[in-house]
């Protein structure tokens, strides 16, 4: 479990993703940070949700090839309050990551938690020709 390499944004709203364990039954919870400096400030956005139950101002994991290797989790980082004033723009960030799962194991489910960080790029959509 990690995030993809490249991230995209419309400058204020990171949609993040990665490749999901094919041992994973179920995402509990995730939640992911993405800073990023611009200057001397930095851009921050942060999305926080189970898999696939909407909640009341929490985002959603939305997971797709569950139990295969194309196993594949993503999330749209809404959460900007306080952060709105810095725009991500195209270049390096950094991902942060921690989660809880259910796991499929040879001796049934158990529950593990999961960090992580990596470097990202971020990618903002092209300029209409």
């Amino acid at each position: 479990m990690n995030v993809e390499r490249h991230l995209t944004t419309n400058a204020h709203l990171v949609k993040a993703g990665g490749p999901l364990d094919p041992s994973v039954a179920q995402v509990i919870e995730l939640c992911v940070w993405v800073f990023q400096r611009a200057s001397t400030d930095e851009a921050i956005a942060q999305g926080m949700g189970p898999e696939g139950q909407p909640m009341a101002g929490m985002a959603m994991t939305h997971v797709t090839g569950k139990g295969t290797p194309a196993a594949h989790w993503d999330m749209e980082l809404e959460d900007r309050e306080g952060t709105t004033a810095v725009d991500f723009v195209n270049g390096s960030a950094t991902a942060v990551a921690i989660g809880a799962f259910l796991i499929n194991t040879p001796t049934g489910q158990k529950r593990r938690g999961f960090f992580w960080s990596e470097p990202v790029e971020i990618k903002l959509p092209s300029a209409a020709s």
